[in-house]
C-alpha cells in the first residue's frame, strides 16, 4: 500500500476518511414556492441565487476532482515547485473556504449575530 510521506496529505486523508463515518443529521423536507425562491432577503439575495451559486461550486469541485484523477504526478515533481497539482489544490482550498464562509455567514445572519 502506498502511504503518502507528506504529513499534511496524511492529515487531510485521515480527516476525510474519518468524516465518512460521522453521523449526519437528516434534513427536513422543505418545499418553496417559486415566489419564495425569488424573494430577495435583506441583503438583496434570493434563495434561487444561492442555489445557482451552490450548483456552480459543486460543478467546479466535481471538475477539479476529475482533474485530480487525470493528473498523475509523482511526489518528486510536487516537492519544491509550484506545480499544476499545487495550483489545483490551492483553487480547491479557496472554493472550499468560500463555500464554508457563505454557510457561516448565513448561520450568523439568521441568528442575528453582530458579526454577520
Amino acid at each position: 500500500m502506498d502511504v503518502p510521506s507528506n504529513l499534511e496529505v496524511r492529515r487531510r486523508i485521515s480527516f476525510f476518511s474519518n468524516s465518512l463515518f460521522m453521523d449526519m443529521p437528516s434534513a427536513p423536507n422543505v418545499l418553496f414556492s417559486l415566489h419564495d425562491l425569488e424573494v430577495q432577503n435583506e441583503d438583496g439575495v434570493s434563495i434561487l441565487f444561492y442555489w445557482q451559486i451552490f450548483s456552480q461550486v459543486c460543478r467546479i469541485l466535481s471538475d477539479l476532482r476529475e482533474g485530480y484523477k487525470a493528473i498523475k504526478l509523482n511526489e518528486d515533481q510536487i516537492k519544491g515547485e509550484w506545480s499544476l497539482w499545487a495550483q489545483c489544490q490551492a483553487v480547491a482550498d479557496m472554493k472550499f473556504t468560500n463555500v464554508v464562509s457563505c454557510q457561516e455567514y448565513g448561520i450568523q445572519k439568521r441568528s442575528g449575530d453582530a458579526r454577520a
